[in-house]
């Protein structure tokens, strides 16, 4: 999903893909009882290139795009071992398949903040897509029948297709281990003291009554980790000097 603040930016994106498949098949043929099994390796390629460009107002936007991706499995020669009769063990050719998908539609976000401080994004797509497939045939022979060999054809999937995709992320920020804040200001105590600084309990928002020393309550502390950030940015509570 592309993301950005700016106005109209182009987004493209890329992917390459290869996987190795260790392959077992596994048959008995009822009336004789015969068990035929082969194993055999297969590999698998792929890629995807996508292009869009998203228009953003304010907290919402939009983002048509276009992809194009294909996949390429090959197969290789591979023959069934028989446990018993070896008349119905089959020998089957190598073959190499490929299919392609082209894409267009838009993507769809938001967000928004909680009464909690948390936010809500909100994600979806809209899309039409295509796909072919170059052949959906296999050719296959009885290993001890001379001649005996015959195509069987994959049935046809669809050609055209609509993709909805729909979802949502809770953002939840990050909480402030009050012990932690503690320790690293007596840690720093003594640096800050000898720069002229006066020290005590960290400050980290709007104080509502008393001190009490429980003051670590606002989020601008995500970025606290940063000792320069730290000491530089954030206030001290002089009840607790």
């Amino acid at each position: 999903m592309p993301s950005g603040n700016s106005a109209r930016p182009t987004c493209p994106a890329g992917a390459l893909a290869y996987a190795w498949h260790d392959v077992t098949t596994e048959r008995t043929i009822t009336f004789s009882g015969d068990h035929l099994k082969a194993n055999f390796d297969a590999n698998n390629f792929g890629g995807r290139i996508e292009g869009g460009t998203r228009f953003a107002a304010g907290a919402a936007g939009f983002t048509p795009y276009a992809a194009l991706q294909a996949q390429s499995i090959r197969l290789p020669a591979y023959a069934e071992t028989a446990f018993g009769s070896p008349l119905f063990a089959l020998g089957y050719a190598g073959k190499s398949v490929t299919a392609t998908r082209t894409e267009l539609g838009s993507w769809f976000h938001t967000q928004f903040a909680l009464r909690d401080g948390t936010i809500m994004a909100l994600r979806g797509r809209a899309a039409w897509a295509n796909d072919h497939s170059s052949d959906r045939t296999v050719n296959a022979a009885f290993q001890a029948i001379p001649g005996g060999s015959f195509t069987v054809t994959g049935a046809n999937a669809p050609t055209n297709l609509a993709l909805v995709t729909a979802g949502a992320e809770w953002l939840r920020q990050p909480r402030v281990d009050r012990g932690q804040v503690r320790r690293r200001v007596r840690k720093r105590r003594p640096h800050l003291q000898r720069d002229g600084v006066r020290t005590g309990c960290v400050v980290g928002g709007v104080r509502s009554g008393g001190c009490a020393n429980d003051h670590v309550r606002d989020r601008r502390f995500e970025g606290w980790y940063s000792p320069h950030h730290f000491w530089s940015r954030e206030r001290f509570c002089s009840a607790c000097g």
